[in-house]
């Protein structure tokens, strides 16, 4: 490790036992490209070896998203650890399941540089082990085949009968003919296992917001109301969804998200609890280490499509079958 980094890193660590002495509050780093399951024992293994608590805990997120299960276990687990609630800092990027874990927050402190998302959960496309979509592409496609059909339907109705003089009852009936062989074929692709599948990972939201507090209005506008999964949610935005949860950072806070965005990418992976009696950063390791965590984020995430869709077992074959044959 070169000595920037040493000392960055350093930093860091100096600026959130700051904050944990100025805010009389253990403080929680939490970033990782995915949540899973991993990461919510890895968040329970540290709270538990360390030695002194206080009251109320601020979680410092930063977060692409992932299982949505592992993210209602983080937020209910800190819920129920401090008895002030936990105070969330989005110090970054928090999308999707990061921005479900947040939900359960009694306050939300909207970093500089801090985003949430649409809570439309990703499903994993047809065929494909590791990619995923969005769970609304399909339903928004519903909603165009929809409105596409009404619009065709009115304009041939209303062209029928300015150029004819038949019924307005025939003139429907033709109309609608002419209207099921432009979107027939288009609804024919569509395909039922999958839209309930889709459907069933928008419940999974949906349910664990109402668990975790969440009013419904606010809360059905995260699931369906934003037309894409990377649309920014920001200090505005979020203020108008949760009122006054939401505020921006205090010095204490603003000095450690700085810190912390001052550290190299590939460093900005930790989970970490500090207070004012935390002595060290720990890090996830080397490079080796680094790959593990990976490949463990990989395997949570292919077992939770895997759940979603009933193919459990068959992901988990299929990461053994990609797995390195030599070392960890």
């Amino acid at each position: 490790m070169s000595r920037t980094v040493d000392r960055q890193r350093r930093i860091a660590l100096q600026a959130a036992r700051a904050a944990a002495d100025a805010l009389s509050a253990d403080v929680f780093l939490l970033a990782s490209p995915i949540i899973s399951r991993s990461m919510a024992r890895r968040l329970v293994e540290e709270h538990a070896k360390t030695e002194r608590r206080e009251k109320c805990v601020l979680a410092v997120l930063r977060t692409q998203g992932g299982d949505p299960d592992s993210a209602y276990i983080i937020s209910s687990y800190l819920r129920e650890c401090y008895g002030d609630g936990f105070t969330a800092l989005v110090s970054g990027p928090c999308k999707s399941a990061g921005t479900l874990l947040v939900l359960g927050a009694r306050r939300v402190v909207m970093g500089r540089q801090g985003e949430l998302g649409p809570l439309d959960m990703q499903v994993s496309k047809k065929d494909e082990l590791f990619d995923s979509e969005s769970g609304l592409e399909l339903f928004t496609s519903l909603d165009i085949l929809t409105s596409t059909g009404v619009a065709t339907f009115l304009h041939h109705l209303f062209e029928i009968q300015l150029e004819t003089q038949i019924s307005t009852r025939l003139a429907a009936d033709i109309a609608a003919k002419l209207t099921s062989g432009v979107i027939e074929p288009i609804a024919r692709r569509i395909d039922p296992i999958g839209l309930g599948r889709r459907q069933r990972a928008m419940n999974v939201a949906t349910a664990y917001g109402k668990r975790l507090g969440v009013p419904e209005q606010p809360l059905e506008k995260l699931v369906r109301n934003y037309p894409d999964h990377g649309f920014v949610i920001d200090f505005r935005e979020a203020s108008h969804l949760l009122g006054d949860r939401v505020r921006r950072p205090v010095e204490a806070e603003e000095a450690l998200e700085a810190a912390l965005g001052r550290l190299p990418h590939k460093e900005r992976q930790y989970i970490e609890l500090v207070n004012s009696k935390k002595i060290g950063f720990a890090k996830e390791g080397d490079q080796d280490a680094r790959q593990t965590t990976k490949r463990q984020h990989q395997k949570d995430q292919a077992r939770t499509t895997g759940k979603r869709q009933g193919n459990g077992a068959e992901a988990d074959q299929t990461l053994a079958a990609q797995a390195p044959t030599g070392g960890t």
